[in-house]
């Protein structure tokens, strides 16, 4: 993938949000897939690929990584354009079944993530629609951990991998419990 020069900049500096969407948008542009990157606002890009598949990228969690650390705008811009990218490849690919992961967030987490889509004009259907009450203050989502990016798991994937929604918690588990008896087992890994 081609690049943009970035230099490193102060604190006094930063790039608006409106400038930070635009240099993401260029490194999208840059990817040679095909893409028709659009600015929608600051902080929110439209992408469409050659098959007219389209999603949005917001750039919230992105921007806030930068002005932590504005002289590693270069590297974390990089970040988020190879996770965006690795996206759409991800949701026509097929589920790892040994890639899922349990993730727990506070029982608030999904209605501010509704909320937060709708307000932008987003339909909630399908998204993040595995999940489960852990306790009264929890939720367990579970989705696909890769090196790059985190997939939430929807029901259609479900039904692709032929997995019982009851069956996550058991499938998950197992999978921690071998992970925790081989680093147990080999002095290596310890």
């Amino acid at each position: 993938m081609g690049g943009l020069l970035l230099t490193g900049c102060s604190a006094s500096s930063l790039l608006s949000p409106h400038e930070f969407t635009e240099i993401f948008a260029a490194q999208l542009r840059q990817a040679g897939l095909q893409l028709t990157v659009t600015v929608v606002a600051p902080l929110e890009v439209k992408v469409k690929d050659s098959a007219a598949n389209e999603s949005t990228a917001f750039l919230e969690n992105a921007y806030d990584h930068y002005r932590k650390a504005p002289a590693d705008r270069d590297s974390i811009i990089a970040k988020y354009v190879n996770a965006f990218l690795e996206t759409p490849r991800g949701t026509n690919a097929p589920v790892d079944i040994t890639r899922i992961v349990p993730v727990i967030k506070d029982k608030g987490f999904l209605p501010e993530v509704y909320k937060s889509i709708i307000e932008r004009g987003q339909k909630t259907d399908g998204f993040m629609d595995v999940h489960e009450a852990y306790n009264s203050e929890l939720t367990i989502l579970y989705a696909e951990d890769s090196p790059t990016n985190i997939r939430y798991l929807t029901q259609k994937d479900l039904v692709t991998l032929k997995i019982d929604k009851s069956a996550l918690r058991n499938l998950v588990l197992i999978g921690v419990n071998s992970m925790t008896y081989c680093i147990a087992s080999n002095p290596a890994l310890r």
